[in-house]
């Protein structure tokens, strides 16, 4: 599973065909990835686990090293709970080397930019039509659309789990830029499992959880649809 997300622009919006003056910015997500705030890609994360096959108990991942989108304590939040309620036994993120990370998302982003050419873009919808058939072989792309309702707070679930974000069982401080990979495991719960080069034959841990009983339960990001600006409406 390879990660990525694109903000895309619904460039065509006209005054005269659509009271938003300015370009509507949608967020195109796949099963390979995503961006930005930390939660919506969490929540894609863990829809996509959820669709695995209960023999599945392994997972890998692989992606860059952006600390926004693929590496942070929403994410390890996230792969915590996932471990919690999911088949997966184990899942490891692996992050590439700075400068070298082509992933299959990127030949991904250009087949969907080429099929863009030339074709005027006026609503979120045909965004969905456009991107699903980007691609025909070996099948097209299979876009999910999600609401409002679909995404869930990991960042109040890292206020209640992620307690200790610092120091590893060994009192050492946890040094998060240089991390390559973390790995989470239903046999230890609490436990984020680091190293800082793939090659190294042991992890070193980190146990997130404070004295107090953490409050697990996912509460949803949002309680309504998310308010059109007044810039836009003007």
């Amino acid at each position: 599973m390879q990660g990525m997300l694109r903000f895309i622009t619904c460039a065509n919006w006209q005054p005269i065909t659509s009271r938003y003056m300015k370009q509507a910015r949608t967020e195109a997500t796949a099963t390979f990835g995503m961006k930005q705030r930390c939660y919506k890609v969490a929540t894609c994360l863990l829809d996509y686990m959820k669709t695995l096959a209960s023999t599945v108990t392994h997972l890998s991942t692989f992606s860059d090293t952006c600390g926004g989108q693929n590496r942070n304590r929403f994410i390890c939040a996230a792969m915590l709970y996932a471990t919690k309620v999911t088949s997966l036994e184990l899942i490891d993120l692996k992050y590439l080397e700075s400068g070298h990370s082509y992933l299959e998302a990127d030949s991904m982003h250009s087949t969907i930019e080429r099929a863009k050419r030339h074709q005027k873009i006026y609503s979120t919808r045909e965004w969905e039509v456009l991107i699903s058939a980007a691609r025909r072989n070996p099948e097209p792309y299979n876009v999910k659309r999600l609401t409002h309702e679909d995404f869930q707070d990991f960042k109040d679930l890292s206020k209640q789990t992620i307690l200790n974000r610092t120091r590893n069982v060994d009192g050492h401080n946890v040094n998060w830029m240089k991390i390559k990979q973390l790995r989470f495991s239903k046999s230890k719960p609490y436990i984020v499992q680091y190293k800082y080069e793939l090659s190294a034959d042991t992890f070193m841990e980190r146990n997130v959880r404070g004295i107090s009983q953490p409050d697990e339960s996912l509460k949803p990001a949002y309680s309504t649809r998310l308010p059109i600006s007044e810039a836009k409406s003007e």
